[in-house]
């Protein structure tokens, strides 16, 4: 359960599974408009809650018997998770780097 966690931080317990698609699209959503001042103010807020939420969800909630015994039977699944986790937020910021800055263009 520690992935569906961390992927759903901070609504996993009032939207259990519903929450990553919730949280992702609409990070996806202001993501699109992120030269917008407002959407950037939206952006680093909802990520700053979401990257806060994992913390209690490591310390206190987290199942970390469940993720070891995953990563000894399925070593592969254990990377795939993680890695696709902190490649996608990689992407993201790179993609708010590369639309943050104001379109400059004559028209």
């Amino acid at each position: 359960m520690l992935p569906l966690y961390v992927f759903s931080s901070p609504l996993f317990l009032p939207l259990l599974f519903f929450a990553p698609p919730v949280i992702w699209c609409s990070i996806a959503a202001i993501l699109s408009n992120v030269s917008v001042s407002k959407y950037r103010t939206a952006f680093f807020i909802l990520l700053g809650i979401h990257y806060l939420g994992i913390v209690p969800y490591w310390l206190i909630v987290g199942d970390w018997d469940r993720f070891l015994k995953l990563a000894e039977r399925s070593p592969a699944s254990a990377v795939i998770l993680s890695g696709a986790y902190v490649v996608g937020n990689i992407a993201l910021w790179l993609c708010y780097n590369n639309r943050s800055e104001p379109e400059t263009g004559t028209q």
